[in-house]
């Protein structure tokens, strides 16, 4: 991947080779762009819920001025769930927050692989 693949919301880890030239945008020359776990709350979006996978909805304007209105959720056997038993157990409009690795999905919403989820 590359960083054209970076999209707001996603938390990244740079590794600077020279001076940050201010501006706007700040503008770095790095040799190192690593993707790290992001963390979001969201209401899980309506008729979503078919498991081992949901989506959510109601992002924060961070997504939204992006053009980004709801987020497919991956889980897997090692999501760590909190608050409820699994995805079969959320229902629609349930407030969750997630964490795990955010990923660009062209044109179908973006992609979270979930390491926690947790309700609110």
């Amino acid at each position: 991947m590359d960083t054209s693949q970076l999209l707001p919301g996603q938390t990244v880890e740079i590794r600077l080779t020279g001076p940050v030239n201010p501006g706007s945008p700040v503008a770095v020359t790095a040799n190192r762009v690593r993707l790290r776990m992001t963390q979001f709350t969201a209401n899980v979006k309506a008729g979503s819920v078919a498991p081992p996978n949901f989506s959510v909805d109601t992002l924060s304007a961070l997504f939204t001025r992006a053009g980004i209105s709801s987020i497919h959720v991956q889980t897997w056997s090692n999501t760590d769930f909190e608050g409820v038993s699994g995805v079969t157990a959320l229902a629609e409009g349930n407030t969750v927050s997630l964490r795990g690795l955010l990923f660009n999905n062209g044109a179908l919403p973006p992609e979270l692989i979930a390491k926690k989820v947790r309700k609110r």
